[in-house]
């Protein structure tokens, strides 16, 4: 019997799958037909490989806004810092204890513009934790378990103390020649004088630190109640169903 020409055979073909049991043909070297082998499942290589890289962009945006958020907050930390090195280099100059406080134009700045830098430092701390405190809420996040919430609350407590201690010294009760007084007693004058500059901005960080608490305790009430209710348990069988709409013993039918 004449071999069949591979030209004509259906195994020889494109696309051919072979069944079970049945080997791929291979052709023979004289006849140079080439073998090509195909694999009948198709490749998943590209789901997992789409989920790396989703994963990976997400890694790496969570890193630039940790990298802009940690920008944010280290810039309010040096207005704060700057602006309370600002005031203390004024109050404890020996100049001030000797005559008028506005001696020279910087002099008259440091007065306007530190306790400016100071407000808008702690205040602009505040926010910050006001909108992560938003966002974790808007997650989900309860209350209580809010790490922001935490740290408003541990401003306002901050802030109430800076005001308390602006309150209880506002004024020097020294008196006589400054060039004769004790270093305690220059200590004393320069936090007199540095006071009233902190009770403003210690006061408005505090008032919006409890403001953005309320905010937030609002904003997790919205978004646990638009949680949607666990759906009720299905029963075990069909029996059961039919038990628990009719009331009907299973058995007994």
């Amino acid at each position: 019997m004449t071999e069949l020409d591979p030209r004509f055979d259906a195994r020889f073909q494109r696309g051919y799958v072979p069944g079970p049991g049945e080997e791929q043909p291979r052709a023979d070297a004289s006849q140079g037909t080439p073998t090509v082998q195909r694999s009948a499942v198709a490749p998943t290589d590209r789901i997992p490989s789409a989920e790396q890289d989703a994963a990976i962009e997400s890694a790496e945006a969570r890193r630039t806004s940790l990298s802009w958020l940690a920008g944010a907050y280290g810039f309010c930390a040096l207005l704060v810092l700057f602006g309370a090195w600002w005031l203390w280099a004024g109050v404890a100059d020996e100049t001030n204890f000797r005559g008028p406080f506005f001696q020279n134009p910087w002099s008259e700045l440091r007065w306007w513009l530190a306790p400016a830098l100071l407000e808008v430092g702690a205040g602009g701390a505040v926010l910050l934790a006001v909108a992560l405190g938003l966002l974790r809420a808007r997650r989900g996040v309860r209350l209580r378990a809010n790490p922001c919430v935490v740290g408003l609350g541990a401003a306002v407590l901050v802030a109430a103390g800076l005001v308390i201690w602006a309150g209880s010294g506002a004024t020097s009760q020294l008196s006589g020649d400054p060039g004769l007084w004790s270093d305690a007693q220059r200590l004393d004058a320069a936090l007199a004088q540095l006071r009233p500059y902190l009770a403003t901005p210690a006061a408005r960080a505090g008032a919006l630190a409890v403001l953005g608490i309320l905010v937030i305790g609002a904003a997790s009430a919205i978004a646990s109640r638009a949680e949607p209710a666990e759906p009720p348990a299905a029963p075990a069988s069909a029996g059961d169903a039919d038990g628990e709409r009719g009331g009907v013993d299973p058995e007994a039918r």
